[in-house]
């Protein structure tokens, strides 16, 4: 399915991530498409084929061997609930079928319960497997995520700063310690305080207000959300897909709109919070005035589509009036949503005119804010929907709690994460890269990830 605005690069959606956009930045409002790079090599290369005997070395045969064809019940009996809530049976068929026959060329990192490994397929790009799995003894997978084997990730700051330069014309990292009262120490940063658009990372201020929402007791987890031909938008996502008159929770419309940037989901609770109270939500969750100056009115992702890519004319003077008067733009656009043809996933349109827009600092205080909630009671259900999409591969056993969101649209790509590292120390990482002229890499962008997350895991805490 081609992507128009999103980005859930990888992780248990990310399965599907390189199969489905094809490894590039397409068309898509929030969610990631492809997302990683080769990661170092922790371990001596074997020879093809030469998959090693531990818990995830099985699983992974078992994908290679099965996984196009394994039934239901097959499925269900070696992932674990969360991965099948985010890639169902037949998705799970369809992207293996897709990848083809895959052949093991390296193995690259091997523990008991991870294994990153080079794999060729009969035709195309060489993809990097990672797979999770659970150390209890079923040793059911948690993650599998398949990317393009690019570049290798930087293995210093001075190389980060140096492949972002080659990333985007505008490119912007801000890595800090998330101290327990909430004071984020800077690591390495560029840039960190210039507004830039964020593509579907916006749907975290979503979540703040579904969170507040929550806590205050005007919406509960098992609520149920009607969808609509009128909501429905494009991809990326599920649930647009889906018949009228289909219903979902709260608790899944949350889940799809974080682990795969589903953007019907995140109209779906857009439209049941009101755009008031998310917009509420951008002062405590650390968005500066500049910045929500850009943003209002908070669009959604259908006001978005048919803004930049309906008819001609709406946009060209939407950054230039009032709030109010965006408003008015936004109440006289056509009801139809432009063809997912429409969007040329090579030329971006009017990204900084109509976007949500946050410096990496400010969404890094986002990402910070959210976490601040992950245990609180009521919220229970929070902690399993951050911990769906790792965004790319990295050590669980070093980073064993996350929340990742990212976003992307022609032009534009973001990715965020709140790592909490093993001996408890929390560290937030923030990229945005973005060009007016063509298209932005999510695979170099993950692949920069890669290596600074592995330098904030070696980082004095």
């Amino acid at each position: 399915m081609r992507r128009i605005l999103g980005v859930s690069l990888l992780g248990v959606a990310g399965l599907l991530a390189a199969a489905c956009s094809g490894g590039g930045s397409g068309a898509s409002s929030g969610s990631s498409s492809a997302t990683t790079s080769t990661v170092k090599a922790t371990t001596t290369t074997v020879a093809v084929g030469a998959i090693p005997g531990t818990p995830a070395g099985s699983q992974l045969q078992w994908v290679l061997d099965h996984g196009a064809t394994a039934t239901d019940t097959e499925i269900s009996a070696h992932v674990t609930t969360a991965f099948a809530a985010a890639v169902p049976p037949d998705k799970f068929r369809s992207v293996q079928a897709q990848l083809g026959r895959l052949r093991v060329k390296a193995v690259r990192s091997s523990t008991a319960t991870h294994l990153v490994a080079a794999v060729t397929p009969t035709a195309g790009a060489g993809l990097v497997v990672t797979i999770d799995v659970e150390a209890a003894a079923s040793h059911r997978i948690a993650s599998l995520l398949f990317t393009t084997d690019v570049a290798a990730a930087p293995s210093t700051w001075t190389a980060v700063d140096q492949r972002l330069a080659r990333l985007a014309p505008r490119a912007s990292v801000f890595a800090a310690e998330l101290a327990a009262d909430g004071t984020l120490t800077p690591v390495h940063s560029l840039d960190p305080e210039v507004s830039r658009p964020l593509g579907s990372a916006f749907k975290l201020y979503v979540l703040g207000a579904l969170i507040k929402a929550v806590e205050s007791g005007r919406i509960q987890w098992d609520d149920e959300l009607t969808v609509t031909d009128a909501i429905k938008s494009l991809p990326s996502g599920q649930l647009q897909d889906r018949p009228a008159g289909t219903k979902v929770t709260v608790e899944e419309a949350a889940t799809l709109m974080i682990s795969i940037s589903d953007n019907t989901a995140a109209d779906l609770l857009a439209d049941r919070l009101g755009r008031p109270a998310i917009e509420a939500m951008l002062d405590p969750m650390g968005m500066g005035a500049d910045s929500q100056r850009l943003t209002k009115p908070f669009l959604t992702t259908g006001e978005l589509f048919r803004l930049k890519w309906g008819p001609p004319g709406p946009l060209s003077g939407y950054a230039a009036a009032t709030v109010s008067g965006r408003e008015r733009i936004l109440r006289a656009l056509p009801s139809a949503l432009p063809a997912v043809s429409a969007v040329n996933p090579d030329q971006p349109v009017g990204i900084d005119d109509a976007e949500w827009f946050a410096s990496p600092d400010e969404l890094a205080k986002a990402q910070a804010w959210i976490d601040g909630q992950r245990d609180q009671p009521g919220l229970e259900p929070l902690a399993a929907i951050l911990q769906t999409n790792p965004g790319v591969p990295f050590e669980h056993a070093t980073w064993p709690t996350f929340a990742f969101k990212g976003g992307s649209e022609p032009g534009v790509v973001t990715l965020s994460w709140l790592l909490r590292r093993k001996d408890g120390h929390r560290f937030v990482l923030v990229i945005e890269a973005s060009s007016t002229t063509g298209p932005v890499s999510t695979d170099d962008a993950a692949s920069i990830a890669v290596g600074a997350i592995a330098l904030l895991a070696k980082a004095p805490g």
